[in-house]
């Protein structure tokens, strides 16, 4: 078969697809295309792009944010995630 270029926006290497349809070189280039469009679908629909909730009112420490990107649950959850992750780089 011929080589394809892959259809992932930020990956565009050259592959020999196993079948005719084939789109992407891996699947890892599949699903991060897949949930890019996803995300970006939601996001147009004014809906938080990681869970698809509504968005309420901001939990951002920045005053001049005029709308929120997510909703507060995805907010906290981050949050809370990436505070943790800081304790841990800081005492070793």
């Amino acid at each position: 078969m011929e080589k394809k270029v892959c259809a992932a926006s930020d990956c565009n290497k050259k592959f020999e697809p196993k079948m005719y349809k084939q789109k992407y070189c891996s699947y890892q280039c599949k699903w991060r295309e897949y949930k890019r469009i996803k995300y970006k679908s939601r996001a147009k629909k004014g809906l938080c792009p990681q869970c698809g909730g509504e968005l309420d009112v901001a939990i951002s420490p920045h005053k001049n944010k005029v709308s929120p990107s997510y909703c507060s649950k995805c907010q906290d959850y981050y949050h809370q995630r990436y505070s943790k992750k800081k304790e841990k780089s800081e005492s070793k």
